[in-house]
């Protein structure tokens, strides 16, 4: 059972944020991932996820859970275009820096 099957009576963004920042800095990427089946997902969890993917030098994880935000059709903040520089850049991805850059302009974050 997972143990947070009562945040479906009450939800709070900030605990979602809290639980995979703790997943994180415990080393458990595993666990601050299944954190993404509670009742609400919205970008300050989503950024959350990706900072600490980014942090934790799991650039390709980070990579992945911004598409799948975007997949789900939410909007990222100007900050997350940051910590995904940040992930192309430790890849050394020029491309796909290339291609965040558009985007950024396209979004007007610039």
């Amino acid at each position: 059972m997972w143990p947070f099957e009562f945040c479906k009576y009450k939800w709070n963004p900030f605990f979602g944020c809290t639980l995979i920042n703790m997943h994180m800095e415990c080393g458990c990427f595993e666990s601050a991932g299944r954190v993404f089946k509670l009742p609400k997902r919205d970008k300050v969890l989503w950024t959350t996820l990706v900072t600490g993917y980014v942090d934790y030098r799991f650039n390709d994880e980070a990579l992945n859970a911004f598409e799948a935000m975007q997949s789900g059709g939410i909007v990222p903040y100007a900050f997350m275009y940051v910590c995904i520089f940040k992930a192309c850049s430790k890849l050394r991805n020029l491309e796909k820096g290339r291609n965040m850059h558009a985007r950024v302009v396209k979004n007007g974050l610039l």
